[in-house]
């Protein structure tokens, strides 16, 4: 074992869609009531990892693992390029 390996460097608007991703998945875990075992077991991963992505602290995060949290969340993804520095704003309800 040589240890956990360093965590790569990420642009700060990552690291900020990472964290925001975060948020919305566990206020919406917890909207529906579930654990982040009871997540973890919908999405077919650990409790640790659905922990490190409701924190951010993860710097990759598959298109199929966002689809399998969509789904078990009862959401759906938008998925979409804009130009680097292009502020998105969202409408919520």
């Amino acid at each position: 074992y040589q240890g956990p390996r360093p965590i790569p460097k990420i642009s700060e608007a990552r690291r900020r869609a990472l964290q925001e991703l975060g948020e919305e998945v566990r206020s919406r875990r917890e909207q529906l009531g579930l654990s982040q075992v009871e997540l973890a077991e919908r999405i077919a991963t650990t409790q640790s990892r659905v922990s490190q992505i409701e924190r951010g602290a993860t710097t990759q995060l598959s298109v199929s693992m966002l689809f399998r949290i969509a789904e078990a969340l009862d959401r759906g993804i938008s998925i979409g390029l804009i130009p680097s520095g292009m502020k998105i704003y969202r409408l919520t309800t």
